[in-house]
């Protein structure tokens, strides 16, 4: 699409969430994360930042006594990318079905999940598993991280403009909990240990003259994508190459990197008005939450649906902000029809992703 396409709209309706079958509390991880120390215990100062996170439960694909035990090698990847396939299937059932639409209706798949390395991909077997037509265009994303969920809608949004009358559906099926390597004691592995989670999402994509009677919906439209300069190392994955485990790190100015793209996102912003009535944004984890609301000038509370996703299931990369927007259209305090917003993703890159949102009404 062009620039001067900037304007087209696709509706969004609500996501369904799905979460992994294993829940852990935070007490449970510390503990279970203490077993990575001589003393058996995690030092009181990494505790702390542990706790700091914010995350108080979370799910996991696996029991967490295995994870935290014996990781999450190759050996894995296969059984994990099954199941994360089934979560999808099952919200992707609940979207369809709210939406009014068999899986043969569906005429693009887009998958986003940067979890193990399987091939054929989450989208293969979604597909199987939903029974959709084996000519339906697929558009797998594998390395986006967490600002996925967004960059799949936009996405969705060029297939339904591309080829009107189109029915997209947009899968998020992540196991950050693959990335636990037992042994890493640093301060990052600490980190993200305590604040990973999996889960899947699904989400029905259509053209705005296509609506479904009774489903909450957003317009989408207006994408910015952003790959800040001189950030490729702020966010990665790594590997032990004794047994090939992946672990996931970062730096400690990667939470600043948002900051680095507020002029783009100040010019994007001032493009139109009024000023945004609400924000559906990836929580990452506390430090990238305040920076966020510093960038869109909104106080703790415009992001409060952000700040109970990441407390009550940790950031699922991809799939977090579908758990957001989902929690944003059930608010009955929430946007009413007609009022717009702003949805905005940071992940690898470090790669920003926003898009503007029109709040519509349930038909």
């Amino acid at each position: 699409m062009g620039q001067g396409d900037s304007g087209f709209a696709a509706r969004v309706h609500r996501p369904v969430f799905r979460t992994a079958p294993h829940t852990a509390t935070i007490d449970q991880v510390v503990k279970l994360a203490g077993g990575a120390f001589d003393t058996g215990q995690v030092p009181e100062r990494v505790e702390r930042t542990m706790r700091a996170t914010g995350v108080e439960t979370r799910s996991f694909v696996r029991p967490p006594e295995e994870l935290f035990t014996r990781g999450a090698g190759p050996e894995y990847w296969d059984a994990t990318a099954d199941l994360l396939a089934g979560l999808a299937a099952e919200a992707a059932t609940e979207a369809l079905a709210a939406a009014g639409l068999a899986p043969g209706e569906v005429d693009a798949l887009v998958v986003t999940s940067v979890t193990g390395w399987t091939m054929p991909g989450v989208d293969v077997r979604v597909i199987r598993l939903l029974g959709l037509r084996p000519t339906v265009r697929r558009l797998p994303v594998s390395t986006i991280g967490c600002a996925g969920g967004l960059y799949g809608l936009i996405r969705a949004r060029e297939q339904v403009a591309a080829h009107p009358g189109s029915r997209v559906l947009v899968v998020a099926a992540e196991a950050f909990s693959t990335g636990f390597r037992p042994g890493d004691t640093g301060t990052p592995a600490m980190i993200y240990k305590a604040l990973g989670g999996d889960g899947a999402a699904a989400v029905v994509v259509t053209g705005v003259a296509d609506p479904r009677p009774g489903v909450a919906a957003v317009e989408l439209s207006d994408p910015l994508e952003l790959l800040i300069p001189g950030t490729e190392e702020h966010y990665r994955l790594t590997a032990d190459h004794r047994n090939g485990q992946i672990g996931f790190t970062s730096t400690a100015e990667a939470p600043l990197a948002i900051l680095s793209a507020a002029p783009a996102l100040d010019a994007w912003r001032a493009e139109r008005s009024p000023a945004p009535a609400f924000h559906v944004a990836h929580h990452g984890g506390p430090a990238i939450l305040e920076r966020t609301a510093q960038v869109l000038g909104c106080g703790r509370d415009g992001l409060r649906h952000s700040w109970d996703s990441l407390r009550e299931h940790g950031n699922m990369t991809s799939v977090s902000v579908l758990d957001v927007l989902a929690r944003t259209l059930d608010d009955p305090d929430g946007p009413a029809p007609g009022e717009e917003g702003v949805m905005l993703t940071i992940g690898p890159g470090v790669t920003v992703e926003a898009a503007r949102l029109r709040r519509v009404p349930t038909a």
